[in-house]
């Protein structure tokens, strides 16, 4: 249809509800919760902090010294802890999956950008 015959069928317009929040988030996990539904739980993520308490040690010859509680042989942990859930119908992850691809393509046009403005590239 031609630019000039086209019709308003239908308006949206938005809103932020009162109790509405933003949240930065690193990562998300989630998946098909059952037949009409995905979910998708958003979490930040950092390394945690190993104990914050010290011992005071002596040793069999009589000397003294201060060594953390916990073992520095542990592995490090990162512990995530979730934001938000969200379930989605898979219509809404259809209309989310489209909406990603295209700001993922906004995005590498500006990083492309970035990159010739620093290299001085044309």
């Amino acid at each position: 249809m031609p630019e000039d015959e086209k019709r308003e069928l239908v308006r949206f317009t938005y809103q932020y509800s009162p109790d509405f929040r933003e949240e930065y988030v690193t990562g998300a996990r989630g998946g098909i919760q059952n037949i009409y539904h995905l979910r998708l739980d958003f979490y930040n993520e950092r390394s945690k902090l190993r104990s914050l308490e010290d011992s005071l040690v002596e040793d069999t010859d009589g000397s003294r010294r201060i060594e953390p509680t916990e073992s520095s042989n542990e592995p490090d942990i990162i512990e995530r802890t979730f934001k938000v859930g969200l379930v989605l119908s898979f219509n809404a992850v259809r209309e989310l999956s489209r909406f990603l691809a295209e700001k993922v393509k906004e995005i590498d046009e500006i990083e492309r950008k970035l990159a010739k403005q620093i290299t001085g590239g044309e």
